[in-house]
């Protein structure tokens, strides 16, 4: 890829974060983006079609990124590796994520339109989760569906408070004795 036009990407993203940074997604206009990051319209207009696009695109490369961690801890869980276990699967996802200070800022965000990180990551743990809950059974069962969405959406609880609050002992033995408990149904 043409290195300005990387430049030119990585400068409307920026503007962008800074930007949600300061007022609300709702006020954020391409117009601002394109002040911030001394662009043309029709330059930011060649990259995305709208702020929309460009939210939905950064949530896609988030969702992307934690979700291939996701995948490759329920792959290990699924072979019954005893190491997968000895770091909690949203301790690992805080830790890739931990230098990306978007993360927070796009769990924030809710737009149908554009994209929602929140609601993606959980379909994501959803998904790993039923697939583990089923694995070797070949139906969905109605218990599995709900020990699914159990999962997703304490899942998404611990990785929010875990980006917002300090890190701390016993946050920390919370979120591990949850996902022990979830890895004894993984595993049974």
């Amino acid at each position: 890829m043409d290195s300005r036009v990387i430049k030119t990407n990585n400068s409307i993203l920026e503007a962008f974060i800074k930007l949600l940074k300061i007022e609300p997604f709702s006020k954020v206009t391409v117009t601002k983006i394109c002040e911030r990051s001394m662009i043309s319209k029709s330059t930011f207009y060649s990259h995305y079609l709208d702020k929309y696009d460009l939210l939905a695109k950064l949530v896609h490369q988030e969702v992307h990124t934690i979700d291939t961690v996701i995948k490759k801890r329920f792959q290990l869980m699924s072979v019954d590796n005893e190491d997968v276990l000895e770091i909690s699967i949203i301790q690992e996802i805080v830790n890739t994520v931990s230098d990306d200070n978007n993360i927070e800022l796009l769990l924030s965000i809710h737009e149908e339109q554009g994209g929602d990180l929140e609601l993606e990551l959980k379909k994501s743990f959803f998904e790993a989760a039923l697939k583990q809950f089923n694995l070797g059974k070949g139906i969905t069962s109605k218990r599995s569906e709900l020990l699914a969405e159990y999962y997703a959406a304490n899942a998404m609880v611990s990785m929010k408070w875990l980006l917002s609050h300090e890190s701390n002992t016993e946050l920390m033995e919370i979120v591990s004795e949850t996902q022990d408990f979830y890895n004894t149904l993984f595993l049974s």
